[in-house]
């Protein structure tokens, strides 16, 4: 016979407590992807030397700032899900084009994985002990009017998700519209 162990008051709350984790901030300023570590024969020295890009460096350090002000009493533990905006500046040749709207997705900027990667790296030992931590990943990228900056959710996959549905369905319903908009305009085209 197994006997159950009672679950103290104390414990249910630490356990409520797991379940309502999530940390929110913002990152501006301009947004560099990961890049990789330069590795160069060094004839003065005589050796092999690597070197990080200063860019990068300086972006990631500026994470690491962000995500100290932010960080937990401890690091998060368990899988956590994680939600990065990526709000890039509107390039000059879309801003006449796109006047009046806000925050369209983009396809042609940085790459969406070492873009993550930077975030990840950034927040590991500060807000969860490793980013193999992170399970569950969605990540938009879109332009708007103003500076560049990133907003960052992390915590319990049972805060983030519905973050995340709620991001996907109002992206939905903005390419919803612009099909709409489209549409008229394509099927005249392909009258002539």
């Amino acid at each position: 016979m197994i006997l159950q162990k009672k679950t103290t008051k104390r414990e249910l709350n630490a356990e409520f407590k797991r379940y309502n984790i999530m940390i929110e901030f913002t990152i501006h300023g301009e947004i560099t992807s990961a890049a990789r570590a330069r590795t160069w024969f060094n004839p003065k020295a005589g050796k092999i030397m690597t070197t990080t890009p200063p860019k990068y460096r300086s972006w990631k350090e500026r994470i690491y700032a962000v995500a100290m002000e932010h960080r937990p009493e401890k690091f998060l533990e368990g899988p956590l899900a994680m939600l990065c905006i990526f709000c890039f500046d509107m390039p000059k040749s879309r801003r006449r084009k796109d006047v009046n709207k806000e925050q369209i997705l983009t396809i042609g900027n940085k790459d969406t994985d070492n873009l993550l990667k930077a975030i990840k790296d950034g927040c590991q030992k500060v807000i969860y002990g490793n980013d193999n931590q992170v399970s569950i990943v969605t990540a938009i990228k879109r332009y708007v009017k103003d500076e560049e900056y990133v907003q960052v959710f992390i915590g319990d996959p049972v805060e983030i998700i519905p973050l995340q549905i709620m991001e996907l369905e109002r992206i939905q319903k903005i390419l919803i519209e612009r099909e709409r908009i489209l549409t008229p305009v394509r099927i005249a085209n392909e009258s002539r």
